[in-house]
């Protein structure tokens, strides 16, 4: 009787410390886990690919992709999104509305997380991701903006499906 009451001290104090490293391994696991997407070009590049991907089914996803990218390109788009309602009677668009699914996205799949390789210069990064053959490669153009990073993306001017003074004398 007395060896099983021993056993069962000796349990429980095995119980009580495992459950006082409980809270610390908790708070450990949600501080890595709790790491911003955008803390490394290519945690923000996956993210930003992800929100293209699930955009086509959640419009909310379509305003991260826009949050994931530089300056200049949320700037592009938002000017895009006012000639847009201006061609379109007023309809009002987000500039996020701009991002056609389908059109900004890698022509192929990576082959997986660890296909990314950042190479990391000050405020400037590229992404290297790679497919499942050696022929499929691409190079993304990162930024350091607004404490994360952010996909560096040329958006082409507009091109006004208005008649200018030119087209007139045609």
């Amino acid at each position: 009787m007395r060896s099983i009451g021993r056993r069962l001290l000796e349990v429980t104090r095995r119980t009580l410390r495992l459950a006082g490293a409980l809270p610390t391994a908790l708070v450990l696991a949600w501080a890595c886990a709790s790491e911003p997407a955008d803390a490394t070009p290519d945690g923000a590049l996956s993210r930003f690919l992800q929100a293209l991907d699930r955009g086509t089914h959640d419009p909310d996803e379509l305003r991260e992709a826009y949050r994931l990218l530089d300056r200049r390109a949320r700037k592009a788009l938002s000017v895009r999104a006012r000639k847009a309602e201006t061609l379109a009677s007023g309809r009002r668009f987000d500039p996020w509305d701009m991002l056609a699914q389908g059109r900004f996205r890698l022509r192929f799949t990576p082959a997986s997380r660890k296909s990314m390789q950042s190479q990391i210069d000050g405020d400037r990064a590229v992404v290297t991701v790679r497919g499942g053959s050696s022929q499929k490669r691409a190079e993304v153009q990162m930024v350091r903006e607004s404490g994360g990073w952010r996909v560096v993306l040329d958006v082409p001017e507009m091109r006004s499906a208005l008649p200018t003074s030119a087209d007139a004398g045609r």
